[in-house]
């Protein structure tokens, strides 16, 4: 998979699915790839879904990350693709 910034920089990452259990579970590797294709450190994340006053909550859980600093900037990107989708959701 491959993502291009809003500067037009393309990131290259794999992942790994290590367990789906629809519709409540799902956990996967997650690798960014250097322009050699070489992976770097492997974080895990885990999507939950579970049914809240009618409506579905995703909770989201990453872990493994080397620094406090890899991990925050994780969680700025995630945060961004989570407020992206909370924006087409409402717009759908």
């Amino acid at each position: 998979m491959a993502l291009r910034s809003a500067a037009g920089t393309l990131h290259v990452k794999q992942r790994v699915d290590r367990e789906i259990r629809p519709p409540e579970l799902l956990v996967f590797t997650w690798q960014w790839l250097d322009p050699a294709g070489m992976a770097g450190p492997e974080t895990v994340v885990t999507v939950t879904f579970e049914q809240q006053r009618g409506c579905a909550k995703l909770i989201l859980r990453l872990s493994r990350f080397e620094t406090a600093a890899i991990r925050d900037d994780h969680r700025t990107g995630w945060s961004g693709c989570m407020d992206r989708f909370a924006a087409y959701i409402a717009n759908a």
